[in-house]
């Protein structure tokens, strides 16, 4: 390990990782191992790519979870403490609440960019990944326009089914928050 460590200009410490794949070389390893072994970049590489691709994605999965979670947390504790906090201590409730749902906002950016990243464009899809499984929707859209229409009903889906459901929420905690007055 230390003679090949030298030999690439990496530690041995490297050498290890790499042969434990808990680290895959940089493309200027990979071409001085082509070199040292005399075999092609694509022998050297072909199993591989399908790990180093399988093991992103299980990445991004645990990432897109864990986004979902801190999204769903942040948003259904901003719901809760809304109406509790105004009654309780008046306008400034609302700074913890508003910082509450900028948080759960930014995870939902993360969110879009990884649905982004892998296409994924229906529910469906996003479950499939979210599973680890592969999902081809024949109904996705194809052209330009079709994906345009598509992304801007489900903008308009979301948003009406966020403000439904916050409503919802909003609803339920004027009524506990009545029969608490009442039984006081």
């Amino acid at each position: 390990q230390e003679e090949l460590a030298d030999r690439v200009y990496v530690s041995r410490q490297t050498i290890s990782n790499w042969e434990n794949d808990k680290s895959f070389p940089d493309i200027h390893s990979l071409m001085l191992l082509s070199e040292i072994f005399h075999i092609s970049l694509d022998e050297l590489i072909k199993g591989d790519i399908e790990m180093m691709k399988e093991t992103i994605q299980k990445d991004d999965v645990a990432r897109m979870k864990r986004y979902l979670k801190v999204n769903i947390i942040t948003m259904l504790i901003a719901c809760v403490i809304a109406i509790p906090l105004d009654k309780w201590i008046g306008a400034w409730s609302w700074i913890p609440v508003i910082l509450l749902l900028a948080v759960s906002f930014v995870y939902s950016l993360e969110l879009s960019k990884l649905q982004k990243n892998y296409n994924l464009v229906t529910f469906k899809e996003v479950l499939a990944f979210l599973d680890g499984k592969k999902f081809d929707d024949p109904a996705k859209p194809k052209t330009r326009t079709e994906k345009a229409k598509f992304r801007l009903r489900r903008i308009v889906i979301e948003v009406l089914i966020g403000l439904v459901a916050s409503l919802g929420i909003c609803a339920l905690m004027i009524a506990i928050l009545d029969l608490l007055k009442q039984m006081l």
